[in-house]
């Protein structure tokens, strides 16, 4: 006999990222959203960041590497031997939660 469960987790990170606008320009950002995503803002970039962080890459030490950015900094660490370090972005504060709120029941 199988037995199912609907698990509900809720958990709560906050993130301050820096863009570097000199490396991220017009021409850069045009680039992009041909080749990668329709982000037409800055604000887009991290948003999408701060997903990409909190769903994949919570707990590293670094940044890490991310499609389209390739390896970011998390506090200015990048891996010692990433060839793909992308130095226009940097997570200056990663809040992730370890309180974090599961509710389970059988279905």
């Amino acid at each position: 006999m199988k037995r199912k469960f609907e698990v509900e987790v809720v958990r709560t990170d906050k993130y301050v990222i820096e863009l570097d606008e000199s490396v991220m320009d017009d021409s850069w950002m045009e680039n992009f959203y041909q080749h990668m995503h329709e982000f037409e803002s800055l604000a887009k970039h991290a948003e999408h960041i701060a997903q990409y962080r909190a769903r994949f890459n919570n707990g590293s030490y670094y940044g890490g590497f991310i499609e389209g950015y390739g390896e970011i900094a998390l506090e200015g660490k990048v891996r010692q031997d990433e060839n793909w370090h992308f130095p226009a972005v940097n997570i200056l504060k990663a809040d992730e939660d370890n309180d974090i709120e599961v509710e389970v029941k059988e279905i």
